[in-house]
């Protein structure tokens, strides 16, 4: 029996154990006058932002910003600099930050409906006297006698006027589809100048995750203090800011792929991707096994894909941290088409 010193065992764990992740940087987080370090906030350009109790994401309050585009919105300047140097060269930090829209928007009322036209009254059949006279209220008889006609029918009763449509209900809605920001730091400027909304990042109150790699910022060389952050929408809004703040994300890409049901020839098969990857930003790629001489692939979560021949089809599918800072996991599944 061999024995493998304890010592060489605590060895192998240790380098296996991932990297041990930095405490979070935060920046705002609902209370301006308990924030450390201190944090002023000022509009650039026509953007504005004020503080306000009016709702929340876990402070007492938010950050109601408007901004008119990606040069028009807030700074929060940090009175005292953040020690990041750790943070900027790592591939796993994000400036992190929950937004939910603060904009009401009322849709349009719908179209009223239309008149109902009434109903159609069958008239008497036109009858000639007996004495050549025309008389459409004439019921029969040898001769009309010179009695006077029955009386006309009742005109026909209008259809009630249909119910007015219910008044449209305004709504919170977001305009904005990414955000420009710019750190200000020691070594000067960085600048993301369009990140994009993350699908499905939401906590199921309405607020919206948008997690930035800093590995994504240009500009300044070796940063390793924070001094302030400017935030703009990529379009006219308003929005309220709940939470801003450098955070490391070492969570692993996770995927569970399944097929939409049984596949036939010539038939669309549905192939769904189940991704869990915490702050990163993903994308699937699909190879679906069934080529001739050209790869047959496919990009999303949800893909649509026909077999044109029966037979096992090895589909693999690759999801890939489109920052690069999570190594890309790949699996398999079987497409039997009969």
């Amino acid at each position: 029996m061999r024995v493998i010193p304890i010592l060489s065992i605590l060895a192998v764990a240790l380098l296996m154990r991932p990297p041990a992740a930095h405490a979070a940087a935060v920046i705002y987080d609902g209370d301006l006058t308990a924030t450390s370090p201190q944090v002023k906030v000022e509009g650039w350009g026509s953007g504005t932002a004020e503080e306000t109790t009016e709702t929340r994401f876990i402070g007492k309050g938010v950050l109601r910003i408007t901004s008119q585009g990606p040069y028009q919105g807030v700074r929060l300047e940090l009175a005292e600099g953040l020690d990041l140097s750790k943070q900027f060269g790592d591939k796993v930090s994000y400036l992190e930050m929950w937004i939910r829209p603060a904009k009401l928007y009322t849709p349009p009322p719908p179209p009223p409906p239309k008149p109902v036209a009434p109903a159609a009254t069958a008239s008497a059949p036109a009858r000639t006297g007996a004495v050549g006279t025309f008389d459409p209220y004439y019921t029969g008889g040898e001769d009309q006698g010179g009695s006077a006609p029955p009386p006309p029918p009742p005109a026909p009763v209008p259809a009630a006027p249909p119910p007015p449509p219910p008044p449209s209900r305004p709504e919170l809605r977001l305009y904005l589809r990414g955000v420009r920001v710019v750190l200000v730091t020691d070594k000067g400027d960085m600048e993301v100048s369009h990140f994009p909304l993350s699908p499905g990042t939401t906590d199921g109150r309405g607020w919206i995750r948008i997690a930035v790699p800093l590995s994504k910022f240009r500009g300044a060389p070796d940063p390793t203090v924070l001094k302030a952050v400017w935030l703009f929408a990529d379009r006219s809004d308003k929005f309220d800011l709940g939470r801003l703040q450098v955070i490391a994300d070492t969570d692993p890409i996770r995927a569970i792929a399944t097929t939409g049901g049984k596949g036939t020839v010539g038939h669309p098969l549905l192939f769904v991707a189940d991704v869990k990857a915490g702050c990163a930003q993903t994308e699937v790629k699909w190879e679906f096994g069934d080529s001739e001489g050209v790869t047959s692939t496919a990009v999303g979560t949800r893909v649509y894909h026909v077999f044109r021949q029966p037979g096992e089809y090895k589909v693999t599918y690759t999801v890939t941290d489109l920052a690069g800072g999570k190594p890309p996991v790949t699996g398999t599944l079987t497409a039997k088409i009969p």
